[in-house]
């Protein structure tokens, strides 16, 4: 019994005198070995916060972009972090700070809460949700593919992503959409100076979508235009070129005409004695003109005459020249690369949220034209 004590005894000993000097860390570039151990584990601190930093770098977090304004409006399409914290501001300020999160079935329609969600605190904060969200906007990124730069569960980005994109939608479209004011007291931009009774101007696009397995599905999603299954939307812009209309999605078979005429909030907030403007071929003239709304579009030459006349000529590029930037907006619009994948005909509503919430986020950008 003495013996196993002393044993014992003397392996505790043994432990406790152990020479830890043994177990460092192998050296360090830059790290010269020194009697102090304070000392040593001070240096290996700072290799550890070194390293920290530049792993950091090569993470997609919010941290690694915001001071750098080329790299951030190539992850987010914003110009610059100044930007991105206006609108994260607004979001907060829109939910007080807390989200209703999509769970699976369940809708998130109403995710402006006083109360926050109750549970476990979240991996990310508001900001750097909001920025993982713009970065798989802008940049297309498969939830696999931000798992592994993040750390964050597939299910997780899934559930951040879904809900943001309803939040969004709902809060841009109430402050952007289109609401019938008096023209007189608008600033237009010059190029709209010649028609400043112009409430709109408006142009359909198109967005590749997969192949339905069912016919009368098939039927109504094919675009002669694309030769190929699309969804097809109505974009508006107003007279200072933002983005204030963003129609429901329909199938590519759906006409100029079909879409404009079964758009409430388009045809409610068109005015009497207001223009909207469109290319050549929109032919919902007739239907705009009983409501006392004027189509302004370029004229057409027909067959019976071999060009037009030099009044017509030049209204005809006043007119292009106006409505062209309507074109410029949507071509911004798809630099939201999430918007270049064929679309499952499963995710339609999901689609129409994206479109609209990628559309009204071109009002952030730097304009189109200055003053």
């Amino acid at each position: 019994m003495l013996l196993k004590k002393s044993l014992k005894s003397e392996d505790y000993t043994s432990r406790m005198t152990h020479n830890y000097e043994d177990l460092a860390t192998p050296y360090i570039d830059g790290w010269t070995p020194c009697n102090d151990e304070m000392e040593k584990l001070k240096l290996q601190l700072q290799h550890l916060q070194r390293e920290n930093e530049n792993l950091k770098k090569k993470t997609l977090c919010l941290s690694s972009y915001k001071d750098n304004e080329v790299n951030f409006h190539y992850m987010t399409n914003l110009p610059n972090y100044n930007t991105f914290e206006v609108l994260a501001m607004f979001l907060h300020r829109r939910c007080d700070g807390g989200l209703n999160y999509w769970r699976h079935q369940q809708s998130c329609n109403n995710t402006r809460r006083s109360i926050k969600k109750p549970g476990k605190e979240r991996t990310l904060n508001f900001q750097e949700e909001l920025f993982l969200v713009l970065v798989r906007l802008k940049r297309g990124m498969e939830l696999r593919d931000m798992h592994l730069r993040t750390g964050v569960s597939v299910s997780t980005l899934s559930r951040i992503f879904t809900t943001w994109i309803d939040f969004m939608n709902n809060e841009l479209t109430a402050y952007f959409e289109m609401v019938a004011v008096d023209l007189s007291h608008v600033q237009t931009m010059p190029c709209m100076a010649p028609f400043p009774e112009v409430t709109i101007t408006l142009d359909c696009t198109e967005l590749f979508s997969q192949r339905s397995m069912d016919l009368q599905v098939r039927k109504e999603t094919f675009s002669n235009y694309k030769h190929h299954d699309t969804v097809k939307l109505l974009v508006g812009m107003g007279p200072r070129q933002a983005v204030n209309f963003v129609s429901a999605a329909l199938g590519g078979r759906a006409t100029d005409k079909h879409i404009t005429l079964n758009s409430e909030k388009l045809m409610s907030n068109l005015a009497p004695g207001s223009s909207a403007m469109a290319d050549r071929g929109f032919l919902a003239t007739e239907e705009l003109r009983s409501l006392g709304v004027k189509m302004i579009m370029p004229h057409f030459k027909g067959r019976d005459r071999p060009q037009f006349s030099a009044t017509e000529a030049w209204r005809s590029a006043q007119i292009s020249s106006a409505r062209i930037h309507i074109e410029r907006v949507i071509q911004r619009i798809k630099t939201f690369h999430i918007l270049e994948n064929s679309i499952r005909m499963d995710q339609k509503d999901m689609i129409e949220q994206t479109f609209r919430v990628c559309s009204y986020l071109v009002n952030l950008q730097r304009p189109i034209l200055n003053d």
